[in-house]
């Protein structure tokens, strides 16, 4: 067993395509501690407009990212702990949330706490919800990944993925909303950096004989070439949502009126909107539109560019 404690980099992309490449081209055994930077990340089958508040999330520069395992979306900052176990099994028998949430849980709870797994695979302390898991299989491999809230901002996740939930219409996996909190509130006098130490010293005990690092340094430069090529990428972020269907109110030229956006694979098929009056405001922006990705700048630019309406209008 390899435990690596990963000081590399904080870019979100870096670190799950560093996940992918640990899971599909090598054999071995690690668990992965790790950070990122400000950032929302939705689980693969996902729409991701209908999980994140992009007019918050753009306007404090978070990251868009989404990750090969499935569940919902979650939020990263620097005061959020990461941990990844990716290891080999029988197929068949691969999924096990209990067996990688254990050594987290023993972790915590040697600290005097009394931590314990949640219904839906969670971890939870005193009522709140402190780390959310998912896991994603790979012939006979298995990735697991959860987060561990230490001193995250929460108002920040809070408004990052409050949305409407009437406003997008798809078959995509739902996020479920859970009271969050912060182990920092359990563990006054303790930083985050004491915490990642005995972290650390505890899956080490937990473990037995292990080697610290990662495996190979090709790994890391192979993660960095896949996150350019795949996980920073629109078509992967955005076009790998389910297809949906885009209900929204909104004024339009001076009168209430109602949007319809239908997307397939990220692009718009078609668009409409619906005056009070029940006619249909025929635009050149909309006839525009249909053929174009679903994205904040594409929108933004035709907008401009017919001198009706803004991005936010289409979101």
């Amino acid at each position: 067993m390899f435990l690596f404690d990963n000081r590399l980099s904080t870019n979100i992309y870096h670190i799950l395509a560093l996940e992918e490449i640990l899971l599909r081209q090598w054999d071995g055994h690690i668990a992965m501690l790790w950070q990122s930077d400000r950032s929302l990340v939705v689980g693969k089958h996902q729409n991701t407009l209908a999980e994140i508040n992009l007019p918050y999330a753009r306007e404090r520069q978070l990251q868009v990212a989404r990750r090969l395992s499935g569940g919902g979306t979650v939020y990263h900052d620097l005061g959020n702990l990461n941990f990844t176990f990716i290891q080999s099994g029988e197929k068949g028998r691969l999924v096990d949330f209990s067996r990688y949430l254990e050594p987290i849980i023993r972790a915590i709870n040697a600290l005097g706490l009394q931590a314990h797994m949640g219904p839906r695979n969670e971890i939870m302390l005193g009522g709140k919800k402190i780390s959310g898991n998912a896991e994603h299989t790979y012939r006979n491999r298995v990735l697991h990944h959860g987060t561990l809230l230490f001193n995250s901002n929460l108002p920040t996740l809070i408004g990052a993925l409050r949305i409407n939930p009437l406003k997008y219409r798809d078959k995509a996996i739902k996020s479920v909303q859970a009271q969050v909190g912060n182990l920092c509130d359990f563990l006054p006098g303790m930083s985050q950096n004491q915490f990642r130490a005995h972290l650390v010293a505890s899956l080490s005990q937990q473990f037995g004989s292990v080697s610290m690092g990662l495996p190979h340094a090709e790994l890391w430069e192979q993660a960095q070439v896949l996150a350019q090529e795949k996980y920073s990428t629109w078509d992967w972020i955005f076009g790998r949502s389910p297809d949906y269907t885009l209900h929204r109110h909104l004024r339009w030229l001076g009168e209430e009126a109602v949007l319809k956006l239908d997307v397939e694979l990220g692009l718009v098929v078609g668009a409409e909107i619906k005056l009070e009056n029940g006619t249909r405001a025929g635009t050149d922006l909309l006839a525009d539109l249909v053929g174009q990705r679903h994205d904040w700048e594409t929108v933004g630019n035709l907008c401009r560019k017919w001198g009706q309406g803004q991005a936010s209008d289409f979101f």
